[in-house]
């Protein structure tokens, strides 16, 4: 899968297109929540919506935002995420995504797929350009590469690894829960363009034993990692994650 670089990421097909970039950062941040709530509705793990932030990011790294609906686009990320990450047992079909986004997106009671006058041709409308759309992500956006990882996984590892869950279980929890929420948060940042999972686990490890203000060598984190390019790497994503909360 591919990273890019600050430079590379400081301008998008929408930004050609004129769209500022704090215009695109917010309708990101947007896309990103409706995400979220789609999931939570639809009852998945949080995995999937965060898979599906990434996927949305993607997409909008090599399309404008004013040439593809945004929801359209967020909902055909969600039912590709279901198919990248693994949701044993917690498999669904394209209507309930479907419904679940445009719930998030409208309310239950104006959702246009749900009720008035054309809802079911808008149903199989709106259908139609989700499947286009989720073809686009499968085979020009990732082209079928699975390979990237969240940073869900490493954390859990990581967090048992630098004896935070020897701390009692009550601290332990806590470090376990702040960590588990910047992973959530950072999401929110282009960090899953810039990064692999183990190396933003690794700068949310750090962010974390900031705020709950425990000594945490910076050495211990680089673990086998190349030194010197952690040394540049972790320091920008505490402040990525971290400016999420001024």
């Amino acid at each position: 899968m591919r990273y890019y670089s600050v430079e590379e990421l400081a301008s998008n097909p929408s930004t050609d297109d004129g769209v500022p970039m704090e215009l695109f950062e917010t309708v990101r941040g947007q896309c990103i929540k409706l995400s979220f709530a789609a999931v939570e509705k639809l009852s998945l793990p949080v995995v999937v919506a965060a898979r599906a932030a990434e996927l949305w990011q993607r997409f909008f790294q090599k399309r404008s935002l004013l040439r593809n609906d945004r929801l359209i686009v967020t909902t055909a990320c969600i039912i590709a995420a279901t198919k990248v990450q693994q949701v044993d047992g917690k498999h669904k079909n394209i209507k309930d995504i479907l419904y679940a986004c445009f719930d998030a997106q409208y309310g239950y009671e104006n959702n246009p797929l749900r009720f008035g006058s054309r809802h079911h041709d808008t149903f199989h409308e709106v259908k139609q350009l989700v499947v286009k759309a989720e073809e686009v992500i499968l085979f020009d956006i990732i082209g079928f590469h699975f390979d990237s990882e969240l940073p869900y996984s490493n954390v859990v590892r990581m967090v048992h690894k630098f004896g935070f869950d020897d701390l009692g279980d009550q601290h332990s929890r806590a470090i376990q829960h702040l960590c588990w929420c910047l992973a959530n948060d950072s999401i929110q940042t282009n960090l899953c363009l810039r990064y692999t999972g183990e190396v933003i686990a690794r700068g949310i490890l750090m962010a974390a034993s900031q705020l709950a203000r425990l000594e945490l060598a910076p050495q211990a984190i680089y673990g086998s990692g190349d030194a010197n390019e952690l040394a540049v790497a972790l320091p920008e994503i505490v402040r990525e994650i971290l400016d999420l909360y001024e």
